[in-house]
């Protein structure tokens, strides 16, 4: 997966644009950036700062993440954590309500063993009893969430949480404006043209927006190119 933004700056009706370049590490993969500006802006905003403390809550990849944190811990006393994170935690569990748990967070430990998580890719499937013992970690009835102040906690020790699927919505979604949102995953959809995620987050932008047929229709694309974009393990052929 590649994340990428596309940012256009409007300064002025007399200008002198220039395009801006940028670049950086995220959430275990790579983000690029270009920017339209006059010649008397300065360097876009620090989107590499806000990125970092993204990654600082919602990363599986970094230790010392909250997640990671989480994860690690074998506590099932109430854990404190961001208040970003609790809003992740919160969509991806209402996605999992309205889906009767289609999307499971607790599904850490099979992401790993299937070798799509940060312990790396594996050249070989599971065994049936590899996977039986993962799945016996997992489960969303197990993860309980406090807002004030912000918590979670895990009613079995060893539950592990992969944000992931979400996370990137989330930050579409963040500002609770829909047109903003649009025009940011449309964005990442015209650097690439295929991603599923950002399918999937128009597809919801446009069911909150009432545009039913518009969101079938990503959430269709969404599906068809998940086989060819996403991580796949490849076996004897």
């Amino acid at each position: 997966m590649r994340f990428a933004l596309l940012i256009l700056l409007l300064c002025g009706c007399e200008r002198d644009d220039r395009l801006i370049t940028m670049n950086g590490q995220t959430m275990g993969t790579t983000w690029a950036l270009r920017a339209v500006a006059d010649a008397q802006s300065t360097r876009p905003i620090g989107l590499q700062q806000k990125l970092d403390s993204w990654e600082a809550i919602l990363s599986h990849w970094r230790p010392d993440s909250a997640v990671s944190r989480f994860n690690s811990s074998t506590s099932t006393d109430w854990i404190p954590v961001p208040a970003e994170l609790i809003e992740v935690v919160e969509l991806a569990q209402q996605i999992g309500r309205d889906t009767d748990h289609a999307l499971d967070l607790t599904l850490a430990p099979l992401v790993d063993l299937w070798g799509f998580g940060a312990k790396g890719k594996r050249d070989s499937p599971p065994t049936e009893a590899e996977v039986a013992t993962a799945m016996a970690r997992c489960g969303w009835q197990h993860l309980q969430v406090r807002q004030d102040p912000p918590a979670l906690r895990k009613t079995r020790p060893d539950l592990q949480i992969n944000v992931s699927a979400v996370a990137e919505g989330w930050d579409a979604l963040d500002e609770r404006d829909l047109t903003t949102a649009e025009q940011k995953l449309s964005a990442a959809l015209s650097l690439d043209g295929k991603s599923p995620e950002a399918l999937t987050g128009l597809g919801r932008v446009y069911v909150q927006s009432g545009r039913i047929e518009e969101a079938l229709k990503n959430f269709a694309a969404a599906m068809a190119a998940a086989p060819d974009y996403m991580p796949a393990l490849h076996y004897n052929g």
